[in-house]
């Protein structure tokens, strides 16, 4: 499995597959456009990213994990295309600017 970071920290890993998964972000981004290369965010990617304000997400994307975006305080706004989107449970638990 191949796994890198980002510059702007992002963690990412690649499956056997060859499936992109962004596996964590630092808890201090504020914004971020998740690469097109992405299919899945990970469970916990952007959990507690209390300064997270927005984020856009490509239609490469078709998972998105448990509590991917869990108490992300300040995300007023998200760019998304949910056709054939799997997600998980909480997803956007304690999201309150949502």
């Amino acid at each position: 499995m191949e796994q890198w970071t980002d510059n702007f920290g992002v963690q990412f890993e690649k499956d056997e597959n060859g499936v992109v998964s962004l596996v964590k972000a630092p808890e201090n981004i504020k914004e971020y456009a998740i690469p097109d290369y992405v299919a899945k965010i990970g469970d916990y990617a952007f959990f507690e990213c209390f300064g997270l304000t927005s984020v856009s997400i490509p239609e490469s994307v078709v998972e998105i994990g448990t509590c991917a975006f869990g108490y992300c305080f300040e995300l007023a706004s998200i760019s998304i295309s949910m056709s054939n989107m799997k997600l998980g449970a909480g997803v956007f638990v304690g999201c309150l600017k949502l």
